[in-house]
């Protein structure tokens, strides 16, 4: 595949990066800091807004890790911290499987849940041909890790569809 003269290759990580070595999108890269803008994201996700999005620690103000004010973020595809978002990509390599029309009930320092539309592709008689068939579905983010070495910022590393669990992408 040609993009803008420079060929696009699949790393087995799923990080998509050009020939030249730069980095294009990188929400399957373990490192927290896998470019530049990605870092900035991070940073940004990590610095305090307002009230309403900061998710304080459970008793004593302490989470995971041992530390005392934590934020809580679930990566998109492009490995850019999300918090309540209101759609979600579950299949990043083709957008077969997503989620949309998201209402957050909790979003907690252990678990995030709310309601949605679930949207998935037949892929009858191909992918391509294919239509999208969708339904009212839960929603849990849970499992919670630290983003290294971003103090205080956490990642949701699994989501649960109505009793279906996934894994999610990690930095």
């Amino acid at each position: 595949m040609k993009m803008a003269g420079k060929r696009l290759t699949a790393v087995s990580t799923l990080t998509i990066m050009l020939s030249s070595g730069a980095v294009v999108a990188a929400a399957a890269a373990p490192a927290a800091l896998a470019a530049p803008r990605a870092a900035s994201h991070l940073a940004r996700a990590a610095q305090p807004t307002d009230a309403g999005r900061a998710v304080q620690a459970g008793p004593g103000g302490s989470g995971p890790g041992g530390y005392g004010r934590m934020r809580v973020v679930v990566f998109d595809c492009m490995g850019h911290p999300q918090i309540r978002p209101r759609t979600f990509v579950i299949a990043c390599a083709d957008r077969n499987r997503f989620l949309n029309r998201l209402r957050w009930l909790t979003w907690g320092p252990r678990r995030a849940s709310g309601r949605g539309v679930e949207w998935v592709n037949t892929c009858t008689p191909t992918c391509v041909n294919g239509r999208f068939r969708h339904r009212r579905v839960r929603v849990v983010f849970w499992r919670v890790m630290p983003v290294r070495p971003v103090r205080g910022l956490f990642y949701f590393s699994r989501l649960t569809v109505n009793h279906r669990t996934y894994p999610m992408l990690s930095k």
